[in-house]
């Protein structure tokens, strides 16, 4: 147990360290979850936008969780409390793995170490998602079929489906092999649990919402999104094997890129072979191959338009698991295994390095902004009552407002992505009527733009574009802020910097960068 109590400790140590020193804060959708559940203490409903019901998250159990916690612990920081939960469910997958490879065997120290340390499981105990909840669920099942428990473990597979889209997969695979598994009483119990817990779930989503199915799940997938490019099978293949995101895939090159393609259908394959290899010998650690295979089917058929990092994060941990796994019935000698553990260090050092570098790009060009954006709205427009942007996460949260989503996680009626009827940026505008226009691209300066996976016209006249120049203010923004930034003018006559937003109109000629005006900004 020694053994095991360092590895959890120095794990949990880096952990809060990176938070603190580096992450200071959630991955985006984090927020959405953060907003819903506080709408819905506050009695505003379990809604993102007040008085707009809809399913714009894809993790009932995760958000019933937060509330649960939330609720008797308002006095403190959300951040704060979201981040030690995700702690909580990391130390208890960490048991779980510990239970079962039986104890400190070496293998089973090495899947601890590899599960506490490679990135991509370190990055998904402190971003805020869902992840470790996933994990500890599927962990824990795989332990309870293993040992009998078929009340448990049906129990569990129903939590499965309330956890994530993927979860409805896996959770009904676990259900039915745990309904045919016959070697003790029939599970009355837990399907009754399972059940009653399912139904009430969807009972009140289609009381609330109307729908089933997320609506941020639907405007997610390319299936319901007319001529939007998904990513291939291979892509999508590695992406979920070695635990990374699509968007860093191909930020390594062409040639470099290949190569991990290969790796992970190469990595595929052993994970199948290691999955019929633990069948034979009734290792129930199989379920965690064969839950992969699953999976991975799942998402070829879905063809994604992206694959974020939280979503390959389970599976890579089932890829880990199950190969550590076969190695520990090949009678590796000490020497081997050794010189084994001394590539994987190296691996996840690297992992470390690499990932660390991608996710604080990220951090720069997304999360840093969005937060100086926040502040920036509450502290100099104050009158501002609505938004409209595409990664509604933060923003939202921090600001309060009512967010038009240009995404349609929590606006669908922005367009039907599967017709590619697609409302322009002006009838958005002129039936919105958003106070804070939040864009990547400039509206005024191309015919389309492309926000949030979406190509959408802008101005379908130049009497359009007229109207917007006429109503709305650039204003200067600081450059962790990646974005153009419109205010409705009357907003910015009634801001306490008025004139000097005023002053420093932001205009096309002479061209005087956003940046530049900032740094004039009375402070």
């Amino acid at each position: 147990m020694r053994f095991s109590i360092l590895i959890l400790a120095v794990a949990l140590l880096s952990k809060v360290g990176l938070f603190l020193s580096i992450y200071r804060g959630f991955i985006d959708d984090t927020y959405i979850f953060a907003r819903y559940v506080d709408h819905w203490l506050s009695g505003i409903g379990p809604d993102f936008n007040a008085g707009q019901p809809v399913l714009g998250y894809t993790s009932p159990l995760y958000v019933l969780l937060l509330t649960a916690v939330r609720l008797p612990l308002q006095f403190l920081n959300f951040e704060a409390v979201i981040l030690v939960l995700n702690l909580l469910l990391f130390s208890g997958a960490f048991f779980a793995i510990r239970k079962m490879f039986v104890d400190e065997t070496k293998f089973g120290l090495a899947a601890l170490v590899g599960w506490s340390f490679y990135f991509s499981f370190l990055d998904a105990s402190i971003n805020g998602m869902e992840t470790m909840l996933f994990c500890f669920l599927i962990l824990s099942y795989v332990n309870a079929y293993r040992d009998g428990k078929r009340d448990l473990g049906v129990a569990l597979a129903g939590a499965l489906m309330l956890t994530r889209p993927e979860g409805v997969v896996i959770g009904f695979l676990g259900l039915v092999l745990l309904l045919v598994k016959g070697k003790t009483a029939f599970p009355w119990k837990g399907l009754l649990i399972a059940g009653v817990s399912l139904a009430a779930w969807g009972a009140y989503s289609m009381a609330h919402y109307g729908v089933l199915i997320p609506q941020s799940a639907v405007a997610k997938s390319s299936v319901t999104n007319a001529g939007a490019q998904a990513i291939g099978p291979l892509q999508i293949v590695a992406c979920l094997t070695l635990g990374l995101p699509s968007e860093q895939i191909t930020a390594f090159g062409t040639a470099p890129s290949l190569v991990i393609l290969a790796v992970g259908v190469v990595v595929l394959g052993l994970v199948a072979f290691s999955t019929w290899q633990l069948w034979k010998k009734g290792d129930a650690v199989w379920l965690l191959g064969g839950f992969l295979l699953a999976i991975v089917a799942m998402y070829v058929a879905g063809r994604p338009l992206h694959i974020w990092s939280w979503y390959t994060i389970p599976t890579c941990m089932m890829v880990w698991l199950v190969l550590v796994r076969r190695a520990s019935y090949l009678g590796i000698e000490a020497p081997k295994f050794k010189q084994a553990m001394a590539v994987v260090s190296i691996v996840l050092v690297a992992s470390i390095v690499v990932g660390l570098k991608a996710r604080m790009k990220r951090f720069d060009i997304l999360t840093n902004g969005h937060h100086a954006l926040s502040k920036i709205i509450n502290e100099d427009f104050p009158a501002s009552k609505s938004i409209l942007l595409g990664d509604i996460g933060i923003i939202g949260y921090e600001t309060k407002r009512q967010i038009v989503d240009l995404a349609m996680l929590v606006s669908p009626e922005l367009g039907d992505r599967k017709t590619g009827e697609l409302w322009s940026l002006q009838r958005i505008l002129e039936e919105k009527k958003p106070d804070i226009v939040m864009l990547y691209d400039n509206p005024l300066e191309s015919a389309t733009m492309s926000q949030a996976e979406v190509k959408r016209v802008t101005f379908l006249s130049p009497e359009g574009a007229a109207a917007f120049k006429a109503e709305y203010r650039q204003i200067p923004t600081p450059r962790t802020i990646h974005s153009v930034v419109y205010v409705r003018k009357e907003i910015t006559e009634e801001s306490p910097r008025a004139s000097f937003y005023k002053a420093n109109a932001i205009s096309p000629e002479p061209k005087v960068s956003s940046y530049d005006l900032w740094k004039k900004l009375p402070k």
